[in-house]
């Protein structure tokens, strides 16, 4: 038997912090645990204003 999580979007983000702890650095991502298995979706910027991202990614657990 196998799970299938869909990871598809996330609204109202905060910048994510720089190296030097300030925001607006590196990308978003999610990450997404079932028992010990563990997944994370590929890193994204963020989009628009708003600080969305969409994944559009399945996971097999």
């Amino acid at each position: 038997m196998r799970l299938y999580v869909c990871v598809l979007e996330a609204r109202d983000l905060p910048a994510p912090p720089d190296r030097h702890g300030h925001g607006d650095g590196g990308g978003l991502y999610a990450r997404v645990k079932v028992g010990r298995q563990r997944a994370r979706t590929r890193a994204l910027e963020l989009a628009g204003p708003g600080g969305a991202a969409a994944w559009n990614e399945e996971f097999a657990f």
